[in-house]
């Protein structure tokens, strides 16, 4: 039913539209066609009223275009006399300068240039006692003189002062050079001379330039004042020569666009209207909504651009490094250990140390592999500074777990505490008060004196440790100073290994100081805690000012199995106990955040390591 009703209203719309258009298309003509006679008739009334005022104005037509030969002459003439005016100007104002001139008793040869257009170049010529003979032999005899000149100076080189040809070639260049000489104060003495009857000459001529100029003046002026007479008397006329011929072209616009209208009337009324159904009503064999694949497709592309969507501000708003190769590629550094959180010990001292406090440990084996790392490297690192992003990333744990390492493989080991404004390692070894470096360096005395007698040795055999001392007012001149640098080559004479432990390094610019000192730099990162921006400004930050940077300590990971560097652990109990800062607050204390490593290798027992040392040396 609805499609024989939709058949029905389809067919009855079409036959409308076919008597609607052919009554409309005749009203339309009939109209135009009217409109058409009435702009005929109006415009032959102007072209009559045209060409009576042509005639009246003296107007003609010239290649289709309308010639007023009154204006034409008059504009000529308007030309001329300006030209003429400007001429007479000229005329009068070089006639006042040489009479003041000449009154004056100035030299006159400064205007003889000005008038060379009356005088012509042969009086120019003959006033600067020159001619195009006498011009030309001079310019002869200057190359000729250059000539033997430039031959003489070739057989100087190869004859001597006396020889026959260099006394000629002497004699020919002053003999031209005396020609050249007298024509010149020759041609000054003529024109002086002439000076004198130059000034008359130049007034009668400047005068007779002004009276010639002035005549043609007023001939120009006085014809000029006649063809404006007459123009002025026609002005009328061409005005309203103008506004006819303005309604004339704009009625025989609009008899063509009439035209044009009944044309296309008249092409439409033969041709028709064109309508035809494109398609039989049918009913349709689905459901025109909702529609299932539209409805599906929009909801999979709504649903995977959201999911991206949140992904990527998921991924913005969580600034941290997700794994080793992210980091390693985004530093551009080497990954020289991964450790996890380190259970606490509940001990102080020495014994709060995991490498110390448990050397056969499972927990030990990040630290040899740290230690392996800088064994094995291709950089020389015998002296390194041990520093961290930001405070609470472990380096002082780091630090001293490493030392222990180091002196359990039989090396000397010089552990120096330089976080001389909160010093963590003199905090955890139980050395707070003890007298330490700032002693060192503010000591006048030689190192080999003054060192000694702030070295303290620990139970661990083979690691010496040097606290940070009393805080100073200025740490970062202290390590600037060339104190620091000698206590560095003293220890490196006596110790195999020296480890310094540094402030943040974007918290104070002490581990730039001493990482210019040293041979190379580690930093300790913690995942879960430093943002990917802060890691990246502090290894651009050794970069910039060329330190060594080893590579990265990955500290305090969990054992979940996500994958990601999340969780806390806990330290072992001991803190800076003293509120002086770097300048910002901290979230959490250095050895809480510091006491983190379980290491996530297999354990590999000394002897193994050192029978498999030679192999891993050539390897590397």
């Amino acid at each position: 039913a609805a499609a024989v009703i939709v058949a029905r209203i389809v067919s009855e719309y079409v036959n409308f539209i076919d008597a609607q258009a052919s009554t409309n298309n005749q009203n339309d003509l009939q109209t135009m066609m009217g409109a058409r006679e009435e702009i005929n008739r109006k415009l032959d009334e102007k072209n009559a009223e045209f060409l009576t005022l042509q005639s009246q104005a003296g107007v003609f037509d010239l290649d289709g275009k309308s010639v007023n030969l009154p204006l034409v002459r008059m504009i000529e003439l308007n030309k001329s006399l300006v030209e003429s005016q400007r001429q007479t100007l000229e005329a009068w104002a070089f006639l006042q300068t040489v009479q003041q001139a000449s009154q004056s008793g100035q030299n006159m040869q400064q205007f003889l240039l000005q008038a060379v257009e009356s005088l012509g170049t042969s009086i120019l010529a003959k006033q600067m006692g020159l001619s195009e003979q006498d011009a030309w032999a001079i310019a002869k005899m200057n190359e000729e003189l250059l000539k033997t000149r430039a031959e003489l100076a070739n057989r100087q080189q190869v004859l001597g002062p006396n020889n026959p040809v260099i006394l000629e070639l002497q004699q020919e260049v002053r003999v031209k050079q005396e020609f050249v000489s007298s024509y010149y104060q020759q041609t000054k003495s003529t024109v002086l001379a002439n000076s004198a009857d130059l000034g008359p000459q130049l007034l009668s001529l400047a005068q007779q330039r002004y009276l010639m100029a002035n005549e043609r003046l007023q001939a120009l002026q006085q014809q000029f004042d006649r063809e404006r007479e007459v123009a002025a008397s026609q002005n009328e006329l061409i005005a309203r020569l103008a506004i006819v011929d303005l309604d004339r072209r704009r009625l025989q616009a609009d008899d063509e666009d009439a035209q044009s209208r009944i044309d296309a009337l008249n092409l439409v009324r033969n041709q028709g209207i064109k309508v035809s159904q494109t398609k039989d009503a049918r009913p349709g064999r689905l459901p025109s909504s909702p529609r299932l694949v539209l409805v599906v497709a929009v909801c999979l592309v709504l649903g995977v651009g959201s999911g991206l969507g949140l992904i990527y501000i998921l991924d913005l708003l969580d600034d941290r490094f997700r794994s080793p190769d992210e980091l390693r590629m985004q530093l551009g550094v080497p990954v020289l250990a991964m450790v996890r959180s380190l259970p606490p010990t509940g001990e102080t001292g020495a014994d709060a140390i995991q490498c110390h406090s448990k050397p056969n440990g499972v927990e030990t084996e990040a630290f040899r592999t740290l230690r392996t790392q800088i064994a094995f490297s291709d950089r020389q690192a015998q002296r390194i500074v041990v520093t961290s992003t930001e405070p609470g990333d472990g380096k002082t744990t780091v630090m001293s777990n490493l030392a222990v390492v180091f002196a359990q493989s039989g090396k000397k080991t010089l552990l120096i505490d330089a976080d001389m404004r909160r010093p963590g390692m003199t905090a955890l070894l139980n050395l707070k008060g003890q007298q330490g470096l700032s002693q060192v360096l503010r000591d006048e005395r030689p190192m080999s004196v003054c060192v000694p007698e702030n070295v303290y040795s620990q139970v661990i055999p083979g690691l010496d440790v040097i606290p940070s001392g009393s805080r100073p007012s200025n740490p970062a001149e202290l390590l600037a100073s060339d104190r620091f640098s000698e206590l560095l080559a003293w220890a490196e004479t006596l110790y195999d290994q020296i480890l310094v432990d540094a402030p943040p390094v974007l918290a104070v610019a002490d581990p730039i100081i001493i990482g210019r000192m040293v041979d190379a730099a580690v930093l300790v990162v913690r995942p879960d805690k430093n943002r990917r921006r802060m890691v990246i400004r502090a290894t651009e930050a050794f970069a910039a000012v060329e330190v060594n940077l080893l590579g990265v300590v990955v500290n305090h990971l969990s054992s979940d199995t996500s994958g990601d560097y999340y969780g806390y652990g806990y330290g072992y109990g001991y803190g800076y106990g003293y509120g002086y800062g770097y300048g910002y607050n901290y979230g959490h204390d250095e050895a809480n955040a510091a006491g983190d490593t379980i290491a996530e290798t297999e354990p590999v027992d000394e002897e193994t390591l050192t029978e498999e040392a030679p192999a891993l040396r050539r390897a590397a």
